[in-house]
């Protein structure tokens, strides 16, 4: 007997089979060793009678602390984290059962990758539609300079105006400026204060409205402030305008896009459920198996496209 032909003997679909079992169990041997590990630790701080702890075991483990943390604050921005175990415990269930439906299939590769890029795909999702930080900014600023232009016609120094402006506006520029109102208070280097404000916001119309109070130090006069402010303020305007119309031009191209992935979604899925001959075609061939994963890969490449071209992140 050739080498090759004991190859083929040993090299059989249940040899292969077996080597992924095997694979699997000696992840979930880690996997609940890791658990138990983090549990010990927490009984250590806590004691027996840390009902919450046992609880959400699964959620502190730090192999899905991520996707927590990621469901935590996208339901926070919209105020309803206290939605956010469901939500978790809710993707785990439908992963579970996703890996026993394809498991009962005999597809064991295709019952460990789909949970996996489930998940995947939820956190990729919700990280994409968190909100912006510099887009929240860009809509902020024409309110934030018009009430600075404001506090500005009454108050001549630097301190009250960013003091007064602090007790205006809204997240996240709120913060942002109390904090630049106690170090103007608290340091004598205003231009420093001023710097640090905009290298934490990091963008570019914060760096130009820093530069036009900054200039106020310098001797230029204050009608010369305002007007340049109330320019800067109609730019910020006019690239916001410009930025929200580009996205009402791509509105009925998303639609359609989004109701070519649904259609697609509910025939493929109709068709694995309720069609025994697609079923076959689809986990009993390599055709079939390459087929369902371009065809699941295209679906959420198209949503995640979607969720590009409706957000202004990115927009300069």
């Amino acid at each position: 007997m050739t080498i090759k032909e004991e190859v083929d003997i040993i090299l059989t679909p249940t040899f292969a089979l077996n080597v992924i079992l095997g694979v699997l169990f000696f992840i979930l041997i880690v996997f609940l060793m890791d658990v138990y590990t983090d549990y010990q630790k927490e009984k250590e701080l806590y004691g027996l009678g840390n009902k919450k702890f046992r609880k959400d075991i699964i959620r502190n483990n730090k192999f899905f602390k991520k996707y927590d943390n990621t469901i935590k604050r996208f339901l926070s921005e919209r105020n309803k984290e206290r939605y956010s175990a469901l939500v978790f415990y809710g993707t785990m269930a439908v992963a579970l059962a996703i890996f026993l439906y394809f498991i009962s299939m005999k597809q064991v590769l295709l019952g460990v990758i789909a949970p996996i890029s489930l998940i995947w795909v939820a956190n990729k999702i919700m990280t994409m539609l968190l909100v912006d930080v510099n887009e929240k900014v860009d809509e902020q600023l024409p309110y934030v300079i018009d009430t600075i232009i404001k506090v500005f016609s009454k108050y001549g120094d630097l301190k009250s105006v960013v003091y007064e402006t602090s007790q205006s506006v809204e997240e996240p520029l709120k913060s942002k400026f109390e904090r630049l109102a106690r170090k103007m208070l608290s340091e004598n280097n205003q231009e420093k204060a001023f710097m640090e404000f905009a290298d934490e916001m990091d963008n570019i119309w914060v760096y130009s409205l820093v530069f036009i109070l900054l200039s106020y130090k310098e001797e230029t006069k204050k009608e010369d402030v305002i007007l340049n402010l109330r320019h800067l303020s109609t730019i910020i305007e006019k690239e916001n305008s410009l930025k929200n119309a580009g996205i009402t031009d791509k509105k009925y191209g998303v639609v359609l896009n989004y109701a070519i992935a649904i259609i697609a979604f509910v025939g493929g899925f109709a068709n694995i459920v309720f069609n025994p001959i697609g079923k076959e075609f689809f986990f009993g061939s390599m055709t079939g198996i390459f087929c369902f994963v371009v065809g699941m890969a295209s679906i959420v490449g198209t949503i995640m496209i979607n969720i590009k071209l409706s957000s202004k992140k990115g927009r300069k």
